[in-house]
């Protein structure tokens, strides 16, 4: 079995994946012989798990923790990578590959000021893992820290000296830090080792194309598409090198090769390029004004094609206008070819004329300029030149005696003409009597070349003072033609000038005539071109104003001045005169500009004094003072005596030769002045000491020095290296006391916020009192790297210890969260509380973790306040079910007494906070009360219940069936509230109950009342007495009321009502027995009277039986 580690093939020991020579190495805390790169390569989680199995036994081991870390990381689990790094470094601090992976991972997490630090201690101790070292160093060139990168992978080659990797990213670090000679020297030691590595090929290809060594990355390329035929890099490249090389034909091939792959990207920069490029091969012709007018035309058309052409790729990245991109090059390559045969025939036709004259030569410099063009690209300035040999080289072809005479006899008549409107050339006169000599000597040869030459200088003659003479004649018209125009009829004018325009070709003769004869027509109207004269001026003066009062000059009283003459200009006289007054104050304020054109020459000669003061500072040789010093006072006795032409002149002439003598002689000084301060400037914002104005300086050197062209550029480049010495030295003389002040400011901050985190940093304080007792005895750079550094590392502990923090507030807020849902918190409120969490989470992950902590922090206290919303609000529901609990019971008439001691006390507490054990006993003081309450309701039910059953025995048969059925739907509902304890409807249907139990009561007792009064009216019906009547009357009005509902009062009447009655009934009961009596009497003498009279013994007897009985009546 092979040992993952030394790849060795040895045996493993039981389950552990390692061999016994590795497991050795890890019990003493060494690290095994092993390939690195070979490690890394593959296989990451398998081996992820066999590290965390050698863990298990070896749970502090350093170099166990940093593969752990190395590999978590390598995996994207950053987190989890950040903790074992710092555990391996816990373990063995100086161990240097831990603090490089952690830099790696401080990188990932954008913490880049902490990756540089780290990156910095882990070079302090020893190394041993090379793939870690390239990571960093690829790394830190992407976050463009080249001086770092290049110490660290110096380091890697040391531990692997032909690393492919290594060798291509040492090479991009010394190109970014300006060693251009070392980078290419690398590379090429690279591509010999690794002739087919791609990427190598692919970084010197590139390298050498920014040193401009198009051929070599030419060659690169030209390996990669040996290797890949369809490398759309590739492709591209080259065909750009060749674009840059001129072969625009080649290049077209290489780019319709690339767009033949049908890769989908953007080809908007591509073709932006091109046409860039293009439109610099067309503009690098220099002789445009002079071109002739087809020629010009052409270049026109060609130009306007590739604008139209620009304008399409600016709003465009369709591949497909190469087409449009390709004609266009194919006309310039059927130019080049025509250009080629020409150049070719003008050569054979100058070798047959053996003339050895300064015209002979002349031609021979123009066909050598042509051949130039071709070998510059300059088409259209070799066409230009083709177009002007032309006409002369193909004539001599075939030139004979009579077509000399010709020739001759115009050139005559031609010079006459000349001559006649003063544009004689005696010089061509001359060289054409030579021409008549020679043909009397019989050199036709000679002679016909000399005419030819004649002829060309002619035309040359012609076209220059002839077109002078010309068009200043033809200035003149249209300016007076202008000046005519809005004043009088210009039409005839018009005419004339549009046949002027076209004399040029007739001849000199002609072209006079035509001026003169326009000047007679116009000179019917001078006083117009006065007016058009004095409003020009008046202009012109309008344009000087507006200059001098933007720079701040006072042209009030010339304003006053203008505006005085510009209401005379519309009179129709005196425009002459009105003239002379405006052209007078134009001289004035022409004095005046000459006097502010002194002022601003006087500052000019200021910038060189500060100039000079400035290659001074900056310790360049005093050569330069010593050649500038006279010209400069010669400058300044110029101004003095008001040469301003000489000293304008010498100004532009000392500032070129400054800046010949800085690039003959001290451009190496300045380059190197320059690295100075970039170093120092480095340094200073290695310390957080970082100035924008600083950096614009630097940047504008450095775009300048690294520039191969720095003509026109160099001075500002000594005036920004002065500039940003004496602000770096003026930094160390007022400003790095305060800086380290300020920095020692920071660090106690950092102390009291990492303390107010509770955080253990009473080291970190001792070392700043330390560090702020000797700022307070010397200010040193020293001192400042201390504190920087310092604060660097307590940021990174605060961090850490923050992000540590973080992990054990969100796992118990997570926890909480399900807790609190099963309390009765909103699904609303514990998303706010997670989303802070999450929140947290990424702050954390890119970096922020004091906005991560602030946000955790925040989670946390709105988790503690929905905690105690929940408690307060539990107990607020308790405490309003228990009031109306009570409530209800008060209400129902049930006797809660007595009450559990301390109950108010308990429920008084909800001012304060309300704890979950206090929240327990209000619901234990519920749940007793509830108990109580539930069995004085069951008493009470059990009362109304029986009044029911009486009301409904009473109501049976009285009343209908659906008011008796309604009394027992509402006891059912009684029954079902008290039995449910439902405290919201237990009220409500016990005072509905009672309300119905009552009104069925009162109703019973109307029908009563109403019973009542019937027997009343029934017992006294029958007597005839007024009394009776009375009684009667009485009941009836009280029945009208009882059936009214108004039963109030109606019992005491009732009482009275029957009080009559029975004293009514017992006085007609004395008065029927006072009658009885009176009758009783009336037969007891009667029976008296009887017996006397009857004498039978029997029947007195009877009668005397009968007498007895009424005695004893009458005795009752």
């Amino acid at each position: 079995m092979r040992c993952p580690f030394c790849g060795s093939e040895r045996k493993t020991r039981g389950e552990l994946p390692a061999c016994e020579m590795c497991l050795e190495a890890f019990r003493n805390r060494q690290v095994p012989a092993m390939d690195f790169k070979e490690y890394f390569s593959g296989g990451l989680e398998r081996k992820l798990r066999e590290v965390n199995i050698l863990l298990s036994e070896n749970e502090d081991n350093f170099f166990l923790l940093y593969l752990k870390g190395h590999l978590e990381h390598e995996l994207g689990e950053s987190k989890k990578a950040l903790r074992s790094i710092n555990g391996s470094i816990a373990a063995k601090e100086d161990f240097g590959d831990s603090w490089i992976r952690l830099g790696l991972i401080y990188s990932d997490l954008h913490r880049e000021t902490d990756a540089v630090e780290t990156f910095q201690k882990g070079l302090r101790y020893p190394l041993t893992d090379p793939s870690n070292l390239v990571d960093a160093g690829v790394s830190l060139i992407a976050s463009e820290q080249p001086k770092l990168a290049s110490d660290i992978l110096e380091r890697a080659l040391d531990l692997i000296p032909e690393d492919d990797r290594a060798l291509v990213s040492l090479a991009k670090v010394l190109f970014m830090n300006g060693k251009l000679d070392d980078a290419r020297e690398l590379l090429t030691k690279a591509v010999e080792l690794y002739p087919h590595n791609e990427e190598v090929l692919r970084q010197m290809a590139q390298i050498m194309m920014k040193l401009g060594d198009l051929e070599t990355s030419m060659e690169m390329y030209s390996r990669i598409l040996d290797l890949h035929p369809r490398d759309f890099e590739a492709l591209l490249a080259m065909g750009e090198i060749n674009l840059k090389m001129g072969d625009i034909s080649r290049a077209m091939k290489y780019y319709n090769a690339a767009r033949d792959l049908d890769i989908h990207i953007s080809w908007s920069g591509i073709l932006k390029f091109i046409a860039s490029s293009l439109n610099t091969l067309v503009n690098s012709n220099e002789n445009i004004p002079s071109y002739r007018d087809e020629l010009k035309k052409e270049f026109e058309n060609i130009r306007l094609f590739m604008e139209e052409i620009s304008e399409k790729v600016e709003v465009s990245g369709d591949p497909e206008l190469l087409d449009d991109i390709g004609s266009l090059i194919r006309v310039l390559g059927n130019m080049k070819i025509s250009l080629k045969e020409q150049l070719e025939s003008f050569i054979e036709v100058l070798g047959k004329f053996k003339v050895d004259d300064s015209f002979h030569h002349h031609l021979r410099d123009k066909v050598e300029e042509m051949e130039l063009c071709l070998e510059e690209k300059r088409y259209f300035d070799g066409k230009e030149i083709a177009l002007e040999l032309a006409p002369f080289l193909s004539d001599l072809k075939t030139m004979d005696r009579r077509s000399e005479q010709r020739l001759l006899k115009e050139i005559e008549e031609r010079l006459g003409e000349l001559e006649e409107v003063g544009l004689g050339n005696e010089e061509l006169v001359s060289r054409l009597n030579e021409v008549k000599k020679l043909e009397k000597k019989g050199d036709l040869k000679g002679a016909s070349f000399k005419l030819k030459e004649i002829q060309m200088a002619l035309e040359e003659y012609w076209n220059d003072a002839g077109k002078r003479f010309f068009e200043d004649k033809l200035v003149e018209m249209e300016r007076l033609l202008r000046n005519g125009e809005g004043r009088f009829d210009t039409s005839r004018l018009k005419r004339k000038l549009d046949e002027y325009r076209k004399s040029f070709v007739r001849g000199p003769r002609i072209i006079l005539e035509g001026y003169l004869e326009f000047t007679r027509t116009y000179s019917e109207d001078s006083e117009a071109y006065y007016r058009k004269e004095v409003e020009n001026t008046l202009k012109e003066i309008e344009y000087k104003l507006v200059i001098l009062e933007k720079e701040g000059h006072n042209v009030r009283s010339w304003k006053r001045k203008m505006r005085g003459a510009e209401k005379k200009v519309g009179s129709e006289k005196g425009s002459a005169e009105l003239y002379k007054i405006v052209s007078g104050f134009l001289e004035e304020i022409s004095e005046l500009e000459r006097k502010v054109h002194v002022e601003e020459m006087e500052k000019r000669v200021n910038s060189l004094n500060e100039l000079l003061e400035d290659i001074e500072s900056i310790g360049l040789d005093e050569e330069i003072a010593r050649n500038v010093e006279p010209v400069r006072r010669v400058i300044e006795r110029s101004l003095a005596s008001g040469n301003l032409h000489l000293a304008e002149t010498l100004l532009g002439e000392v500032n070129e030769n400054v800046e010949r003598l800085l690039i003959e002689n001290y451009l190496e000084d300045l380059k190197e002045s320059l690295y100075d301060s970039v170093s120092e400037v480095e340094r200073l914002r290695e310390l957080g000491v970082s100035v924008d104005h600083w950096n614009e300086l630097l940047e504008s050197a450095r775009s300048t020095l690294e520039d191969k062209d720095v003509k026109g550029r160099l001075i500002p480049v000594v005036s920004s290296l002065a500039e940003l010495q004496n602000l770096i030295q003026e930094f160390y003389v007022e400003k790095l006391s305060p800086e380290i002040d300020r920095r020692i400011s920071i660090l106690k901050d950092l102390l009291k916020e990492g303390e107010g985190f509770e955080f253990d940093l009473s080291w970190d304080r001792r070392v700043v009192n330390e560090l702020e007792e000797r700022s307070s005895e010397i200010s040193s750079l020293e001192i400042l790297e201390e504190a920087s550094q310092l604060e660097a590392e307590m940021e990174r502990k605060i961090r850490d210890l923050l992000t540590e923090k973080i992990i054990d507030h969100d796992s118990g807020i997570r926890m909480e969260v399900e807790r609190l849902l099963d309390m009765g918190g909103t699904q609303k409120e514990m998303m706010e509380v997670l989303s802070l969490a999450n929140r947290a989470e990424v702050l954390l992950e890119t970096g922020s973790e004091r906005d991560a902590y602030r946000s955790i922090r925040k989670a946390s206290e709105e988790l503690q306040r929905i905690r105690d919303d929940i408690l307060k609000r539990s107990f607020n529901s308790l405490k309003d079910y228990i009031n109306t609990l009570l409530s209800s019971a008060e209400s129902c008439g049930i006797d809660m007494r007595p009450l559990p001691k301390g109950y108010k006390r308990l429920l008084k507490t909800s001012k304060g906070a309300v704890t979950e054990e206090h929240l327990k006993k209000v619901k234990k003081l519920r749940d007793t009360l509830l108990d109580r309450f539930s069995q004085g309701m069951l008493s009470l039910f059990d009362e109304y219940d029986s009044l029911a059953d009486d009301l409904i025995k009473q109501m049976d048969g009285l009343f209908p069936e659906e008011e008796i059925e309604s009394i027992r739907e509402q006891m059912a509902r009684l029954e079902d509230a008290v039995r449910s304890r439902d405290l919201a409807s237990i009220p409500v249907e016990f005072g509905k109950t009672e309300k119905l139990l009552d009104e069925a009561r009162e109703r019973a007792t109307e029908r009563a009342y109403l019973t009542r009064c019937s027997q009343i009216v029934e017992s006294v019906i029958s007597f005839q007495d007024e009394k009776a009547k009375a009684i009667v009357k009485d009941v009836q009005d009280l029945a009208k009321r009882i059936k009214k509902g108004e039963t109030k009062g109606c019992g005491k009447e009732m009482a009275s009502l029957e009080g009559r009655l029975s004293e009514f009934l017992s006085i007609k009961q004395i008065q029927n027995i006072e009658e009885i009596l009176s009758d009783i009497s009336e037969l007891d003498d009667l029976f008296g009277e009887l017996l006397e009279e009857i004498g039978d013994p029997e029947f007195q007897e009877r009668i005397d039986g009968i007498g007895k009985e009424l005695k004893q009546l009458l005795d009752s």
